[in-house]
Parts: structure tokens; C-alpha cells; sequence
């Protein structure tokens, strides 16, 4: 894998306008050192941005000012936190399919239709489901029904439509059906 590193810091060209001017790996060094031991307003604030090329990557290090740094910096802290809590769980879909071979399937499918109890415990969990669902939002049912049926990538504009918000709002809907929908299954 090839890395590269370049570092773009900002200059002031003759015409009195800031650009970026790529500098070499000791002058980069010694700006960072220098760095350390400024107060706060004089410090100089570097973005990171890796940018693939052929195969590899191009790690660049960009000049910015403070307040686009305080930006980046936050929008990088949130993502750094989330993947962090991201690798402790294991996440499935809630319209993955769960197949093992054939033979197995169709041993599972067998073994749950001879069982009373399993299928009257199954129609009472969905009915209990459906009926908490209802209670808790009134969009939450369309979204089972668009798990159910394979849709709920395609459900978001429908739904959007139908109660008259943004899709990402309907993305955010999801997210707290298939929470609210972990806590209920735990339940039972």
C-alpha cells in the first residue's frame, strides 16, 4: 500500500489573498514544534484529509483557520466516539435473512410448524408488538409492515409523503423503531 503524506499550509500571495503552498516533511516538523509553545490565538490548526491514489493513500495535512479546525475537529471527535461504541456491539438487520443451508432451513421451518406453542406464542408477540407499536407512534406500524415485506429501503418517501416530513426524518424514525423493536423482543 503506498502512503504518501503532503502538507499544505496557508500563505499570503502578493495580492494580499491567502492560498495553500505545499511544503516539505521537515518544514512541517518544525511548525509543529513551534506549535506547542504558542499561546492558543497564534498556534497555526491542520485538517486531516486522506484521499486514495492507486492503491494506496495521500494523507494530507491542510492549514485552516481556528474556527473551521473547531468544526472538524468536532465533526472527527463525534465519528472517532461512535465507531469506538460501534465495534463494542454487533449490529444485525432487521431484514437480513438468517439462512443456513437448505437442509437446515427446511429442518428449522418443520420443527417450528409442529410446534403449538410456538406458533400461537409467535402470533401473540406480533399482535403484542403491533399493538405497543401503535401506541407508541403512529408511524411506527407503516415501518413494520415495510420490514415485513422487504421495503424498507424503498419506504422512505411514501412515508415522508404520508406524514408530511423530510426522509432523513423518516431515517431517524427508523432508527428508534428498530431500538423500540430490540427492547420489546427482549421483553418477551
Amino acid at each position: 500500500m503506498i502512503k504518501k503524506n503532503t502538507y499544505l499550509v496557508r500563505v499570503i500571495s502578493s495580492e494580499n489573498e491567502p492560498r495553500l503552498e505545499e511544503i516539505s516533511g521537515k518544514e512541517w516538523k518544525q511548525i509543529v514544534s513551534a506549535n506547542k509553545n504558542l499561546p492558543k490565538e497564534q498556534k497555526r490548526y491542520f485538517m486531516v484529509s486522506r484521499i486514495p491514489i492507486n492503491g494506496g493513500y495521500d494523507r494530507m495535512y491542510i492549514e485552516i483557520p481556528y474556527e473551521e479546525y473547531k468544526t472538524w475537529n468536532s465533526e472527527q471527535t463525534v465519528r472517532r466516539e461512535k465507531n469506538k461504541y460501534r465495534r463494542l456491539y454487533q449490529h444485525f438487520s432487521l431484514e437480513q435473512n438468517f439462512r443456513e443451508d437448505e437442509e437446515q432451513a427446511e429442518d428449522w421451518m418443520l420443527a417450528a410448524q409442529d410446534s403449538v406453542d410456538f406458533l400461537v406464542e409467535s402470533d401473540i408477540t406480533t399482535e403484542n408488538l403491533l399493538k405497543a407499536l401503535a401506541l407508541w407512534q403512529p408511524w411506527a406500524v407503516d415501518l413494520y409492515f415495510a420490514y415485513i415485506s422487504g421495503r424498507k429501503h424503498q419506504c422512505n418517501r411514501e412515508l415522508a409523503e404520508k406524514y408530511q416530513v423530510s426522509e432523513r426524518t423518516i431515517r431517524n424514525y427508523k432508527e428508534r423503531f428498530e431500538e423500540f423493536v430490540k427492547i420489546f423482543l427482549k421483553k418477551f
